[in-house]
């Protein structure tokens, strides 16, 4: 089976080129093209997905402005083959933010590729994997 990222979602077709099904994460996220696995043994997807949440840094590093920008945190998902989420990691659920901004190679007001002005992306995630 071949693999296309198609904007919203990966679109998976048959050796002859016929659609088979589109792949997408849930809970109304964006995919992010980053990275996409399907599983052989049970058909599970796997995901990366940018969750970008708006918060005042103000007090999080010496000399934050009292402004809100655009914080880009990871998520990554499974979902089974019914479209149910069976495993979900968030970035925001295991790290603190004061400490996540201090310990970021990224840095504030500094635009960096693949993000819009106002955005920071402290954790830039790549792939991810299934393990056992």
């Amino acid at each position: 089976h071949f693999l296309a990222y198609a904007g919203i979602d990966i679109v998976e077709k048959d050796r002859s080129l016929r659609f088979v099904r589109r792949h997408h994460p849930e809970h109304g996220y964006a995919l992010d093209p980053h990275d996409f696995r399907l599983a052989g043994n049970n058909g599970n997807r796997l995901f990366t997905v940018q969750d970008k949440q708006r918060v005042n840094v103000k007090g999080m590093f010496d000399g934050a402005p009292d402004e809100y920008v655009t914080l880009i945190g990871a998520i990554v998902q499974e979902v089974d083959v019914a479209n149910n989420v069976v495993m979900e990691f968030r970035s925001w659920d295991h790290f603190e933010l004061p400490s996540l901004v201090a310990q970021s190679d990224a840095r504030f007001g500094v635009e960096e590729p693949g993000t819009a002005p106002g955005e920071w992306d402290l954790i830039h995630q790549n792939s991810a994997t299934f393990t056992d």
